[in-house]
């Protein structure tokens, strides 16, 4: 029962963490117990697998009070209305906009997370990659903004469902996989000519629409790369970059570019691949 438990406390540890930070943390916590480790990654890759038994997973995580109480209640001028799922950066649920009567989608930074500079600062760059973007096939951000100690992104509300769901009905018609990937790269296209490199390309952040349309999500951990702006001083071009720190491992394991995968720089190719697996 102790090492169950063990397994189980290091499981939900892990999962609470970015999946490019589960290695090194599993390193530090497993260091002793190689093991431990096999167990614990194991159920991390059941977990990630679609329609697999961890869908409903046998280490059950307990809700947080905090997140249970938030339906029902208001976030500024936004009435959370249900849960519509969880992500290492935040829990996102389906609200309402009071001021304009429209259903939109609330992403919050979970409180555990608030403290963490740099975990809130990756999540306002999320907001300001996206919002930096107008094309069609990309989410639209309403609003990034705090009430309270909490942090948000109002988002559109997209219905439809996530390739990953649509890929777990069976497999997809050829000219419907095109029409989906060429939208995709479509949405990639511009955000590359916008300098931003998304990083995360994978079904669960792909959204299909019933009318066929689809929609890239979660800028989470987007990389700003060097782009002209114009000096409101002198009227001269200038070079801005903004980016995670050298040999940071970002991406999901089964998506990741070479050159992702080992922590080096990225640009526009990388989503490429990401998007061709």
């Amino acid at each position: 029962m102790e090492r169950r438990q063990q397994v189980e406390e290091l499981f939900h540890a892990a999962l609470e963490r970015e999946p490019a930070e589960r290695g090194t943390f599993l390193s530090q916590a497993c260091r002793t117990d190689p093991e431990l480790r096999a167990e614990v990654e194991s159920l991390i890759s059941a977990h990630e697998q679609p329609g697999s038994f961890l869908d409903s997973p046998v280490y059950e995580p307990t809700v947080e009070t905090s997140t249970a109480s938030l339906v029902g209640q208001s976030i500024g001028r936004y009435l959370v209305l249900s849960l519509l799922g969880r992500g290492g950066m935040g829990d996102v649920y389906l609200a309402r906009d009071t001021q304009l009567d429209r259903k939109l989608a609330l992403k919050l930074l979970p409180e555990r997370f608030t403290a963490d500079e740099i975990r809130v600062r990756r999540f306002i760059l999320e907001a300001r990659a996206a919002s930096s973007l107008n094309h069609p096939n990309i989410i639209t951000i309403h609003e990034i903004g705090h009430f309270g100690s909490v942090h948000f992104i109002a988002t559109e509300f997209v219905e439809g469902e996530t390739l990953r769901h649509r890929l777990s009905r069976g497999p997809i018609a050829i000219a419907d996989a095109l029409d989906i990937a060429a939208q995709v790269a479509s949405a990639l296209a511009a955000a590359h000519a916008a300098g931003i490199v998304h990083r995360d390309i994978k079904p669960e952040n792909i959204m299909v629409r019933p009318d066929r349309y689809v929609k890239v999500l979660d800028f989470g951990l987007a990389k700003l790369t060097e782009r002209p702006t114009v000096s409101p001083l002198s009227g001269e071009s200038t070079a801005v970059r903004v980016d995670t720190d050298p040999g940071t491992i970002m991406g999901t394991a089964r998506y990741m570019s070479p050159e992702q995968a080992r922590g080096l720089d990225v640009d526009g190719r990388s989503d490429i691949f990401n998007l061709g697996i």
